[in-house]
Parts: structure tokens; sequence; C-alpha cells
């Protein structure tokens, strides 16, 4: 861990301070509603698939470079 770390405290309640009266608010999710033209899983051809590629120096991996099902290309620098 880095000297310069420093960590957030808990945000729990202060000491000698009674507990909140009031019940916990239900959590609730948010249900989004797909877009209009957005492909299914189902309706996407078997070509498009990710491909996870390694590039190595001897035993150790330099790169991991990732192309996605949409073409796009991420390269991740790995430093030991």
């Amino acid at each position: 861990m880095n000297a310069d770390f420093i960590p957030l405290p808990f945000p729990g309640p202060a000491a000698g301070s009674a507990p909140p009266a009031a019940e916990p608010a239900i959590f609730r999710p948010l249900t989004l509603a797909p877009a209009p033209n957005a492909a299914r899983p189902a309706e996407l051809s078997s070509a498009a698939e990710s491909v996870i590629t390694f590039k190595r120096e001897g035993e150790r991996v330099t790169h991991i470079q990732i192309r996605c099902a949409c073409g796009e290309l991420h390269t991740l620098e790995c430093e030991y």
C-alpha cells in the first residue's frame, strides 16, 4: 500500500448519538426499457464474438488485447 493512501472513515453514527428513528428505505432497483432498435443476444450473429489475445516476452505477459464484438480494439499494458 502506498504511504500516501488515506482510507476514508466508515460513515456510521457518531459515538454517543442515537440511532435514526425512521425505518430504512426499501431498495427498489430501476428498470430501463430497451432501446427500440437494440439487438437482443439471440439476434447477434455467431461471428460477433469478443477475442482476447495475450502478447508475451518469454513467460511474462506484456499486453492483453481485447477485440470487442463491435470491432473496437482495447489494449491493456501489463507492468510488473
